[in-house]
């Protein structure tokens, strides 16, 4: 997984930005999201993620990242290699997951992940050649699905998921509906 060297992306208090690896290990994690640290194990492993960490006022507070890109390396990035297809004839759905994680009660309810989901839509906009991402939450997690709401995702689907036996929503936000609301 692909985690992002480049520039913060910085709205008021939050930011998106490079992983800080020994922040994330060393911030309190509350016992619902300790799945957010088997992502960062991930980081070096997987291709099909870009892993940014999330600040708020300089702190480590969180993780964001779209996953299970349906891309080629070249095509998510922009550009292509020499000899490679052009990006839009190698891409099939030009979509993502999105999953992100606050460590810590001390940090939820102060806007942190609604402004790092608006700073990831923000990147995927201006830097890639995504078009679609999708975030799926359980149906009892109100705080994410208000986070998909406020971010101008639509609810598309609900159900049980393969991977979780427990009902979801899933909300989808398409680039192109927003490039210029961004």
């Amino acid at each position: 997984m692909p985690v992002h060297v480049g520039p913060l992306y910085r709205e008021h208090e939050v930011a998106i930005g490079p992983v800080d690896v020994d922040a994330i290990l060393a911030a309190p994690v509350v016992a619902d999201v300790l799945t957010a640290k088997e992502w960062l194990a991930e980081a070096l492993v997987r291709d099909d993620a870009y892993y940014f960490t999330v600040s708020w006022r300089g702190t480590v507070v969180g993780q964001i990242l779209p996953h299970d890109i349906n891309h080629n390396n070249a095509a998510f990035w922009n550009t292509a290699p020499s000899g490679a297809a052009a990006p839009s004839q190698t891409m099939e759905t030009q979509e993502a997951l999105v999953a992100f994680h606050i460590f810590a009660t001390t940090h939820c309810g102060k806007g942190i992940g609604t402004t790092a989901v608006t700073l990831l839509q923000r990147y995927v906009t201006d830097g890639t050649m995504l078009r679609t991402l999708i975030i799926n939450t359980s149906r009892d997690n109100r705080a994410s699905q208000r986070v998909a709401q406020k971010c101008g995702f639509v609810l598309v689907a609900e159900g049980p998921n393969r991977s979780d036996p427990q009902d979801y929503l899933s909300y989808m936000w398409t680039v192109s509906l927003a490039r210029n609301k961004i």
